[in-house]
């Protein structure tokens, strides 16, 4: 147990308090149910969110495995208002305030990518190179690149996975990649809720009609995306995965493209002509073909997720096809599925917003973050299913 008696460290704690409420409410989950996920009682999570005690480095790593977080979110409201200020002095004097409390390394990583989006709001990617910024991102960026291929060589010796371990890994990421998908779209099924729904045929009381053909058809493309690993994807493919989650929505408009221009509420992107969706679309399949020399494989498929999402090629649909596309590619790389959590949802428009403006690094750090964390959840389940 971690006691405070210094101001500044009790004003962080606050801060810690407040996050681990808001996180653990939108993973819908009550103290005794964090508690359990951590093997503590809920009492313990409780005085946590009370400020009557302070989250100790061992909890908070494990409520961010619980949770699928990064350390530097409990954080968040310590950073932001320094950085809104574009003044890099007085954010890196922030952080070097945190460091004296021995904070995670998490926190420098996100503040230093944060003064690198200042700068390129401030000045454009020009100033960003003179200062030398840019470069010290990449090299964090890169360094959590091989994170994630050091945990990937790590999985790679267990390959080729035994046939029951497959299948079990096959059962659980379709019910979280349908559930946090679907969540993401506004879908109000929560996770136990979803997987009664898909493999029980149980309909939710107060839940739409819709939401539940949702889950139903989202379940079946994702079974239909493991035919797909082994082969080139087709334009053939893509409208059949979305004829799959469609189907049952809207059978007219299901499994072919839009026949109409579109707006994206809540962004003034506005998507290109319908007509030029098919040349689009055969443009963007030649990219998922092709290896880009240079770029990490969760480079790649961040930009091509990007570039699918710009397209936005059918009336409905286009984000959860978009990113059963996205875990294709990663699945064919040697990656797990991408399973942006609800609670990520805010920070995933964002990133998608900014790459429909040319800026694609917010995206790229959301998505190899997701996938490290993932990637950890995999290689714990794939020892135990093992055993």
């Amino acid at each position: 147990m971690k006691v405070n008696n210094n101001k500044q460290v009790k004003e962080i704690d606050k801060i810690i308090a407040y996050n681990l409420k808001r996180i653990r409410k939108a993973s819908e989950l009550t103290q005794d149910k964090l508690g359990e996920k951590i093997s503590v009682d809920g009492v313990y999570i409780a005085q946590i969110e009370g400020c009557r005690i302070g989250m100790g480095k061992d909890t908070m790593l494990k409520i961010c495995n619980a949770l699928k977080v990064r350390p530097y979110e409990f954080y968040i409201e310590v950073s932001t208002p320094i950085l809104r200020d574009e003044d890099e002095k007085k954010i890196l004097h922030e952080y070097r305030e945190l460091q004296k409390f021995k904070i995670s390394e998490e926190i420098g990583r996100y503040i230093k990518y944060r003064i690198t989006e200042a700068k390129a709001d401030k000045g454009g990617a020009e100033a960003i190179e003179k200062k030398g910024t840019a470069g010290e991102w990449k090299s964090i960026h890169v360094e959590s690149l091989n994170e994630v291929d050091s945990l990937k060589s790590a999985l790679d010796g267990y390959r080729p996975f035994p046939e029951h371990v497959v299948k079990q890994l096959k059962d659980y990421y379709r019910i979280g990649l349908t559930y946090s998908s679907n969540a993401i779209e506004g879908n109000t099924l929560t996770e136990s809720e979803t997987k009664v729904v898909i493999e029980d045929g149980i309909t939710i009381g107060g839940k739409s009609l819709r939401e539940h053909y949702e889950a139903i058809g989202h379940a079946k493309a994702y079974d239909h995306i493991y035919s797909l690993l082994d082969k080139p994807v087709s334009e053939d493919n893509i409208l059949f995965l979305h004829k799959l989650f469609f189907e049952q929505i809207d059978s007219e408009n299901a499994g072919s493209y839009r026949k109409k221009n579109v707006i994206i509420t809540g962004t003034d992107y506005l998507p290109p002509d319908y007509q030029k969706v098919p040349e689009l679309m055969k443009k963007h399949i030649e990219n998922i073909n092709k290896d880009v020399k240079g770029n990490h494989p969760l480079e790649q498929a961040s930009d091509l997720h990007a570039e699918f999402e710009s397209i936005h090629p059918f009336t409905d649909g286009n984000g959860r096809i978009g990113r059963l596309l996205l875990s294709i590619f990663t699945i064919k790389k040697g990656y797990c599925p991408v399973i942006i959590p609800p609670i990520k949802r805010a920070e995933y428009i964002a990133a998608m917003q900014k790459s429909n403006k040319g800026d694609l690094n917010t995206l790229r750090a959301l998505v190899m973050g997701v996938v490290y964390e993932e990637m950890k959840s995999l290689k714990r389940l794939v020892e135990s299913l093992g055993r």
